[in-house]
């Protein structure tokens, strides 16, 4: 059994070296980061207190806020722009905002949802159980046998040059 023989126990690979770019955020679900003349543009959604934040030197300064919202993923975009996701009581968005601070809604992905519900066809839960077996699970747990309901999630986003494509995990579509 030689050093590194995957029937051998071998030297330990080195620790992976980490830095801390900036600390105390609140739920940073989703991360941007792209790389310009400027150097790397780092976006971070903190999406428990709707926010997204641009780190740098170790400082995190709001860029977006969505008071009552809940952000998800978050693309630097051309020309200073930001897009983001978020949810609220108003609804499910894709939005930009423009380098002057004004937000625009690019789509409504709960009226999508509510209108088209793409995964109405699918059915969730335990399939080929009996009326027996399902009569013994736990009433707050959803395993019964169900199709796919009304649910906007928007989480995360890519930006390419044919557009923004958007994976909403509620309604099981991109």
């Amino acid at each position: 059994h030689g050093s590194g023989s995957p029937n051998g126990p071998g030297p330990k690979p080195p620790a992976a070296a980490t830095t801390t770019l900036a600390d105390g955020l609140i739920g940073p679900l989703h991360l941007d980061v792209s790389f310009g003349r400027k150097g790397p543009n780092i976006l971070v959604s903190q999406s428990f207190v709707g926010s997204i934040g641009r780190i740098a030197g170790g400082t995190v300064t709001d860029v977006v806020t969505e008071p009552g919202g809940f952000t998800g993923g978050v693309a630097a975009g051309p020309f200073g722009t930001v897009l983001y996701l978020v949810g609220s009581e108003d609804g499910s968005f894709l939005k930009i905002q423009l380098p002057d601070g004004t937000k625009k809604v690019l789509a409504d992905l709960g009226t999508h949802e509510s209108t088209r519900n793409p995964d109405r066809i699918n059915t969730y839960g335990l399939q080929g159980a009996s009326d027996e077996c399902l009569a013994q699970l736990p009433p707050e747990l959803p395993l019964a046998p169900y199709t796919g309901d009304i649910n906007s999630n928007p989480y995360e986003l890519l930006v390419t040059p044919l557009g923004v494509y958007v994976a909403d995990a509620g309604a099981n579509a991109i």
